[in-house]
């Protein structure tokens, strides 16, 4: 996986573009370094960058194609012309929790156990509270198809390694 910036535009009108880079996430530094290479650009105005948004507010004139050549030239950023869907996002952002609770556990934890353990919880205090049908039930018929989509994940990374 590349430690480079990607950029998606989020949003763009005419001289003005948003761009987000959500890998560079709080990294106060970058942001203040990408506004400072943008901002040299002939065409841009003015660059506004949040860290903590991971957004770069762009106000330029003419073309913003120019504006992300240059950009891509002096190597700050690839810009993702193909941005993710939001269930696209929220699966990338499943599969980085499911790997980051793996890996801070050794691989004896994954994003499925825990959530099993969750939502039992969830079912006992469902039960406890009285409510056995339907809730407790439904609840925990999401930790079983947690626990098998856990399993599943598990062979499929497994499978991959090998």
């Amino acid at each position: 996986m590349s430690d480079r910036a990607r950029a998606v535009i989020a949003r763009q009108s005419p001289g003005r573009a948003r761009l987000h880079i959500d890998n560079r996430r709080g990294d106060e530094r970058f942001f203040k370094e990408a506004a400072a290479v943008l901002i040299e650009h002939p065409n841009v105005q003015e660059v506004r960058a949040s860290s903590r948004a991971a957004s770069l507010l762009i106000l330029y004139s003419g073309d913003l194609g120019s504006v992300m050549t240059h950009a891509q030239g002096r190597e700050l950023f690839e810009l993702d012309t193909h941005p993710l869907t939001p269930i696209a996002r929220v699966k990338d952002s499943i599969d980085l929790l499911d790997d980051k609770i793996a890996k801070h556990s050794d691989d004896s934890l994954n994003l499925g156990k825990v959530l099993f353990v969750g939502l039992v919880g969830a079912t006992l205090w469902q039960i406890r509270k009285g409510y056995v049908l339907p809730a407790g039930l439904t609840v925990f018929n999401y930790a079983l198809k947690a626990m098998e989509w856990g399993h599943e994940r598990e062979a499929s990374i497994s499978s991959k390694r090998h």
